[in-house]
Formats: structure tokens, sequence, C-alpha cells
């Protein structure tokens, strides 16, 4: 009992916060728009049609086509934080947070003809880590543009 006011006490004389912050970065592809893609028949603009912008663009490995991702993300941050004064010296603080992330995305891969040769689903990671990462091509413009 005695713990319990003293501890009622100290945040009296204190400060205490809760959050809780929900955050959706993109929205999801819906399902059934990507499952409407078949490899080897889609074209790019069916799929730009269908799916919209990508977050991502990128060259192929070869450099004779593209690969474009659409990723979402949903970030879930719950804490608390107790700020308590202490005398003349200032407070004594303590934080604490729960900070948890889900990625998803789609990536599709597209030949020199730009059709669709495979679509990859899954977590963030797992795609990326397919990836080599270069940047695309530069283009060397003459005098007639």
């Amino acid at each position: 009992m005695r713990a319990l006011l003293f501890l009622l006490s100290c945040l009296s004389a204190g400060c205490v916060q809760l959050r809780w912050d929900k955050v959706n970065r993109y929205a999801p592809i819906e399902p059934e728009a990507l499952q409407s893609l078949e490899p080897g028949r889609s074209r790019l603009e069916d799929c730009l049609g269908r799916l919209g912008a990508p977050v991502v663009v990128l060259e192929t490995e070869n450099g004779d086509g593209a690969v474009l991702m659409y990723v979402w993300q949903t970030e879930d941050n719950r804490g608390f934080g107790v700020s308590v004064p202490v005398g003349d010296y200032g407070s004594a603080d303590f934080d604490y947070d729960q900070l948890q992330t889900r990625g998803s995305g789609a990536t599709l891969f597209f030949d020199s003809d730009w059709t669709l040769s495979e679509v990859r689903e899954g977590p963030l990671l797992d795609l990326a880590a397919d990836l080599e990462r270069r940047r695309p091509a530069f283009v060397d413009l003459d005098e007639n543009g």
C-alpha cells in the first residue's frame, strides 16, 4: 500500500504520457488486380492501368527490362513516459516504446518488350533481397535531343 501511495504522490507532481500511433504508408494493391495480371501476356500499360504508379522502378540486372515495386507498410507504435521532478536538479524521466513494423509488397519484372515475365509477392525484406541494387543506365542525348 505504501508503494502505491508513493507512486501516486510522485505521479501527481510529475507527468505521465501514453502514446499509441498507427501509421499506414501506401495503399495495398487489391488482390484481384494483381491476380488478373498474366506473365507472358500482360503488358506494362495493363499493369500500370490496374495497379497505378509503383513506388520503385529499376532496370533488370542485364539492363534490357524493368522492375516495378509496389509496397505498403503498417507501423504500430505504443509506449508511455513518466517524468518526475527531482528537487532543484530537474527531473527523472523514463520512456518505453514498442514499435512493430509490417511491410509487404509485390515486384513485377518486365522483359525488353515490356511484357510481364514474373510477379513476386511477400515481405519487403524478402523482395528487396532478390534485387541487385544498381542505378538506371545513363542516357547520353546528342545535340538533336
